[in-house]
């Protein structure tokens, strides 16, 4: 008789998920299959529950499993992976490589010219268990909680970004406070940033941002942020600037937050053409550095992240504001969709559902 799990899953190309009975995973050569303890759902499982226009071209193929934030226990293993033992618990590198492009040679795995993405071209997590390439599994070495070492995916991008905006010492002007941006504050206080200014619409996540360790918290819509940021540098602007939003016009807002020889570092994934507002006041006469992040160091980040939340350096856990079972996945986007959440997750060992 063929066992079978509770998966979530995108059957169609239109708006909401179903929850299914689905064939368990057998995990190929050189696969792992983890019993996922917990997955965190993000801005991509959002977009994909909605069916926006945007990751229309994300999904190779229909029905699949969403979901690649997650921690889980190594359950089996394929006949040709050796690094992986079953038993351990571990999380999973959304980024695939294939280990031959010139990126892939020269140490920069997450952005393989061949980059296939784990919960979007293949099954993810939203399962009770998911099948795993060896080489995209980290290995837990703390003892972290599941609903903390869930999140290891998303908080790596925070620090990442923090860590590209060279934060010590330096007032910092976060821009949206969902979770990679809250995860950005936290992270910049660790990293003794002098001050952490931030903006963010949602009031849940405003108290968010002030309970993470912002100084200033500003709503676009109500203030002057570039006057509000002036002000509060003593007119010389933020010497970094972390965008986290992808708004429309978002780049331009943080470029003119910017002091002269800043740093602004993307990390939000802009919805409309990323456009400069006023290029030279903003932009050529600023000597700016600009960079651009997408997902995190092939492991290096993962250890810095793993250790920080396990030595108590940053907590992330306030952005966990709701807990459901795979059966409450309407639930869980409701709560999402209303802006009553932050950080959602699902727990494939419930039954009931449930919210801390």
């Amino acid at each position: 008789m063929t066992e079978t799990m509770t998966a979530v899953a995108k059957v169609r190309r239109e708006p909401g998920y179903e929850v299914l009975q689905k064939e368990m995973p057998r995990p190929g050569p050189r696969e792992v299959l983890l019993r996922v303890e917990r997955a965190a759902v993000c801005g991509t499982d959002i977009l994909l529950y909605k069916w926006d226009p945007l990751v229309h071209g994300l999904v190779a193929s229909l029905p699949f499993i969403p979901g690649h934030e997650c921690c889980g226990e190594v359950v089996a293993v394929g006949a040709e992976v050796e690094n992986v033992p079953v038993g351990v618990r571990a999380c999973a590198e959304t980024h695939i490589a294939c280990g031959q492009c010139y990126q892939c040679s020269h140490g920069m795995p997450h952005i393989c010219r061949n980059l296939v993405l784990f919960g979007h071209q293949t099954d993810g997590c939203f399962a009770e268990y998911a099948r795993v390439p060896a080489g995209s599994v980290y290995v837990l070495t703390r003892d972290l909680p599941p609903e903390v070492a869930s999140l290891l995916e998303p908080f790596g991008v925070s620090l990442r970004g923090v860590e590209a905006a060279e934060v010590q010492g330096e007032d910092l002007l976060v821009y949206g406070c969902g979770p990679i941006g809250l995860g950005a504050v936290a992270a910049a206080k660790a990293a003794q940033a002098r001050r952490v200014i931030a903006t963010e619409v949602n009031p849940v996540r405003t108290e968010l941002a002030r309970r993470m360790g912002a100084d200033l918290v500003f709503d676009p819509r109500e203030t002057d942020v570039r006057e509000a940021v002036l002000d509060a540098t003593s007119r010389d602007g933020a010497g970094c600037v972390i965008e986290a939003s992808g708004a429309a016009g978002a780049v331009a807002q943080c470029l003119a937050c910017l002091r002269k020889g800043g740093r602004l570092v993307v990390l939000g994934n802009p919805k409309a053409p990323v456009k400069v507002t006023n290029v030279m006041r903003d932009f050529m006469h600023k000597e700016v550095t600009l960079k651009t992040l997408h997902g995190r160091r092939m492991y290096r980040t993962w250890r810095k992240a793993e250790a920080l939340l396990a030595e108590g350096n940053v907590d992330i856990r306030p952005l966990i504001t709701h807990t459901f079972p795979l059966s409450g996945i309407e639930q869980a986007m409701e709560a999402i969709l209303t802006g009553r959440a932050c950080k959602v997750e699902l727990d494939p060992t419930a039954t009931d559902t449930h919210s801390p």
